[in-house]
C-alpha cells in the first residue's frame, strides 16, 4: 500500500486546494511583478491537477513505489515553485501555526524552517512593532478574515524590516476554515525612499516658508519686486527707527539707492563695490557678483555675504541674497586657533609624526621625527624618499606597507632606521591613509622602541644563552638537537653528538679561583667554535661540560663515524693546548698564569628519531666517562656493550 504519510499529505493538499491556497475565493494576494513570477504562480495554482490522478492511482491499486514517486515529485515541484517566488509565502493551520515556508520567507527573516514550524508569527514582532496592527492581525486570524497591511517586523538577527503582509483564509468545499496563506514582501527599501521623499518635500516647504537668507528680486533698473520674510525681518532689525524698515528695502524701492548711500553696509567703499557689482549683473556685463562685508550691531559683531545672480533670461533683473555668515566667521576663527593649537601639540609631540605622498616622498615631519632621523632641519629630508632612511633588510617590507596604506589599509610595522649621522634605531610605526588635495597620502605616527628591543634581546640572551660564554644553554641546545634530528630524517644523513668534559679544570678553580676558571671556560669556548662548521652547534651544558652537535655528516654510517672522529680529535687537540690566562686584580699588576687542561670526549651517532634526545645525551655522557676511565684526554664512541659490562 501507498505510504500513509504521503497519502495524508496529498489529502491535506486536496482539502486545502492548492489554487485556493494561492488565491482563496478567487482573490489575488499579491500580484506577481514579472512574467516569470506570473507563470510560476499559475503553475502552482494548477497543482490540484496532480492530486486527483494520485487518488486514481490508489483506486487502481498501482504499484506503491510508482505512486510514492509521483507524490514526491509533485511535492518537490510545488516546493520548487514556491521557492522560485520572490515574495515570502507561509502556510499556516487554522490556528495560525506555521506548517511550511518558502525560501524567500526564510531569506527575508533569516530563520531556518525548523526554527519556525509550529509557531505563530509573533516571533517576528518586537518593541517597535505597532500594537494596533498586531491586534488587527490577531482579529483576522480569530474571525477567519483577510488582512492586508504594512507592519514593522524583526529578523532573527534583530534587525528591522518593513513587511507588506497579506493574509488570506483557505476554506474547504463545505466552507470550513482549514488554513491561512501569508504572503510577505520586504519593502524596507521602498519605505526608505518614501521617507526620504517626504523629508525632501518637507525640507523644500521649510525653505520656502522660513529660509534663513534674506532674498530680494530686482528688475533691470534695480527696483525691488519681491522679498521674503527673512528680508523683511532684516530690514526691521537694521532700521534706525523702531518698527520701521530700513529705507529703500521695501517692495517698489530702488535697492541701488541703499548701495550708493552705504546703508546696511559697514563702509562707503563696500556700498560702492556692491552697487557697481549689482549694476554689472543687471546690464549683463558680469555673470554674478559676491561680497563679504561686516555689519556690526551695538550688541554683536556680524558678518554677511551678498550674492547677486542674474535671472535666467538676460535683461529681466537679478536675485540678491544676503546671508548672515557670522557663525562661519566664528568657526573659521576657532579653526585657525585650533590649527595653531594642533600645530603646537604636533611640534611638541615626543613621537614622530610624518606625512608621505603616494610616491613615498616626505611631505611633513615634526621635530621629534627629525631627531629620530638625525636631521638638523626639515629641509634636509623634505621631498626625499623615506625608503632611503630604512635599513636595507626592511626596505621591501616597508615599501609593501606604503603601498597598502595608499590603497586604503591601516598597517603597523617594526623596522630599523638609519640616521643621517650614522645612528641606528628600532622604530614602530602605525600608518593610516589620509585624503588630502584629491589624493591619498600616508600619515604615520612612529615611536622609538630601541630601548624595548634591547630589553627583549637581553631577555632572549638570558633565556637561551650562557651568560659567561655566550654559547647556547641547555634550553637552546634541546631545540637545536631537535632540529638536527628533523634534518637528519629529511636528508637521510647521520649526525653526531659530542659530550666533553675538561679534565684538569677543578684544580685551576681551587688554586686560582673562579675568575681564572671563567677565563679558561671562555677560551675553551672560542677554541670549540673554531673547530666546527657554522651549521653545527656548540653549547655549554654546565660547569666544565660542553656539548657539540655535528649536523648531516654522511648517508654512510662508516663515513659519518670517520668524520665525527676527525672533528672530535681536532677538538681534543685544540683543548689540550696550554692556556695562557691573565688575571687582573685591583691595585695589583696583572698575573699571567699558564695552565694545562685536556678534554675527555664521548661521541654517539644518530639518524632520524631512532633515539630520543634524552637517550642521546645519556649515551654520549656514558661514552665520555668511558674516556675518563681509560685515562682521560681521549675520544670514545658510545659502546652499549661496554656500558652494560
Amino acid at each position: 500500500m501507498v505510504s500513509k504519510t504521503v497519502k495524508n499529505r496529498v489529502t491535506q493538499f486536496k482539502s486545502m486546494g492548492a489554487s485556493d491556497a494561492l488565491s482563496p475565493q478567487g482573490k489575488d494576494l499579491s500580484m506577481p511583478s514579472t512574467e516569470r513570477e506570473r507563470q510560476l504562480w499559475a503553475q502552482l495554482a494548477n497543482s490540484r491537477a496532480w492530486v486527483e490522478p494520485i487518488e486514481e492511482c490508489w483506486e487502481s491499486e498501482l504499484h506503491e513505489g510508482s505512486v510514492l514517486e509521483q507524490v514526491q515529485s509533485k511535492l518537490k515541484l510545488q516546493q520548487l515553485v514556491l521557492d522560485a517566488v520572490s515574495q515570502g509565502v507561509l502556510i499556516a493551520d487554522a490556528q495560525g501555526h506555521i506548517l511550511s515556508a518558502n525560501a524567500a520567507f526564510l531569506s527575508i527573516t533569516g530563520y531556518r524552517e525548523a526554527e519556525i514550524l509550529g509557531r505563530t508569527c509573533r516571533f517576528l514582532q518586537g518593541p517597535l512593532t505597532d500594537m494596533n496592527t498586531t491586534r488587527a492581525i490577531s482579529q483576522a486570524f480569530k474571525d477567519g478574515l483577510e488582512f492586508a497591511g504594512e507592519i514593522l517586523n524583526y529578523r532573527k538577527d534583530e534587525t528591522l524590516f518593513w513587511n507588506e503582509l497579506t493574509i488570506s483564509p483557505v476554506r474547504d468545499g463545505q466552507g470550513r476554515l482549514t488554513n491561512f496563506i501569508g504572503v510577505t514582501r520586504d519593502i524596507t527599501e521602498r519605505k526608505g525612499v518614501d521617507t526620504a521623499l517626504q523629508e525632501s518635500e518637507a525640507l523644500k516647504l521649510a525653505i520656502l516658508n522660513s529660509v534663513a537668507a534674506a532674498i530680494a528680486v530686482l528688475d533691470r533698473e534695480g527696483t525691488i519686486l519681491v522679498v521674503n520674510e527673512a528680508w523683511r525681518r532684516s530690514a526691521l532689525q537694521n532700521a534706525s527707527q523702531l518698527g520701521q524698515p530700513a529705507p529703500h528695502t521695501e517692495v517698489g524701492a530702488n535697492y541701488l539707492s541703499v548701495c550708493q548711500g552705504g546703508g546696511g553696509l559697514s563702509a562707503d567703499d563696500d556700498g560702492l563695490k556692491s552697487g557697481d557689482g549689482i549694476r554689472a549683473v543687471l546690464d549683463g556685463s558680469s555673470p554674478g557678483f559676491d561680497l563679504e562685508y561686516p555689519c556690526h550691531s551695538p550688541s554683536e559683531k556680524r558678518w554677511f555675504s551678498m550674492s547677486v545672480t542674474p535671472l535666467e533670461s538676460k535683461g529681466l533683473g537679478a536675485v540678491v541674497v544676503h546671508t548672515n555668515i557670522t557663525a562661519r566667521r566664528q568657526i573659521e576663527a576657532r579653526l585657525t586657533e585650533s590649527e595653531s593649537h594642533l600645530r603646537t601639540i604636533i611640534e611638541n609631540e615626543p613621537e614622530c609624526i610624518k606625512i608621505m605622498d603616494a610616491q613615498g616622498r616626505l611631505l611633513q615631519m615634526n621635530p621629534a621625527g627629525l631627531a629620530m632621523v638625525e636631521a638638523d632641519s626639515l629641509d634636509q629630508v623634505l621631498g626625499r624618499p623615506v625608503l632611503e632612511l630604512i635599513a636595507p633588510e626592511f626596505r621591501p617590507a616597508f615599501a609593501d606597507l606604503h603601498q597598502r596604506v595608499i590603497a586604503g589599509e591601516t598597517v603597523q610595522m617594526e623596522f630599523k632606521m638609519l640616521g643621517l649621522k650614522g645612528g641606528h634605531r628600532w622604530l614602530e610605526t602605525h600608518a593610516v591613509p589620509m585624503r588630502e588635495q584629491g589624493g591619498t597620502v600616508h600619515l604615520a605616527v612612529t615611536r622609538d622602541i630601541t630601548g624595548r628591543k634591547q630589553i627583549e634581546d637581553q631577555v632572549r640572551q638570558l633565556a637561551f644563552y650562557d651568560p659567561l660564554t655566550q654559547l647556547p644553554n641547555r634550553r637552546l641546545l634541546n631545540d637545536r638537537l631537535g632540529q638536527a634530528m628533523i634534518a637528519s630524517k629529511r636528508s637521510a644523513r647521520y649526525s653526531a653528538l659530542l659530550f666533553l668534559d675538561l679534565d684538569n679544570f677543578k684544580a685551576l678553580n681551587d688554586v686560582r679561583g673562579h675568575a681564572a676558571g671563567d677565563l679558561l671556560l671562555n677560551e675553551a669556548s672560542e677554541r670549540l667554535k673554531r673547530c666546527v662548521r657554522a651549521m653545527d652547534t656548540v653549547a655549554r651544558f654546565g660547569g666544565d661540560e660542553f656539548v657539540v652537535v655535528l649536523n648531516e655528516l654522511d648517508v654512510n654510517k662508516t663515513e659519518s663515524t670517520e668524520r665525527a672522529k676527525q672533528v672530535a680529535e681536532k677538538i681534543r687537540v685544540a683543548l689540550g693546548a696550554p692556556y695562557l690566562l691573565t688575571l687582573k686584580q685591583p691595585g695589583k699588576a696583572p698575573d699571567r698564569v699558564e695552565h694545562h687542561c685536556t678534554a675527555s670526549i664521548g661521541v654517539v651517532l644518530f639518524i632520524n628519531h631512532e633515539a630520543s634526545q634524552e637517550d642521546l645525551l645519556k649515551w654520549a655522557d656514558a661514552a665520555m666517562y668511558q674516556a675518563k676511565d681509560a685515562g682521560r684526554n681521549r675520544v670514545q664512541f658510545y659502546d652499549p656493550t661496554a656500558v652494560l659490562a
